[in-house]
């Protein structure tokens, strides 16, 4: 069912642009934080053991990078 539904998005999407895929799958930005690391990097910002520009640098990210594995965080935790 999976590979059903993946090529169905696909098609929708490519109806949306009108052509061909401009870049290839899988071709975006990279993560730069493992699974287990963004979630700690987004505990310890939740409980504000350190600040934002610090937890940033303990994990050799960018700002914006941190504020996503957050994100990604809140969102599994629903």
């Amino acid at each position: 069912m999976i590979p059903a539904l993946a090529h169905q998005r696909e098609r929708l999407r490519h109806e949306r642009r009108g052509s061909e895929r401009l870049r290839a799958r899988g071709a975006g930005a990279k993560d730069k934080l493992s699974d287990a690391d963004g979630i700690l990097a987004a505990v310890l910002c939740l409980r504000k053991i350190g600040t934002h520009d610090l937890l940033a640098r303990l994990f050799g990210i960018a700002g914006s990078t941190l504020t996503r594995a957050v994100q990604v965080a809140r969102q599994r935790g629903r």
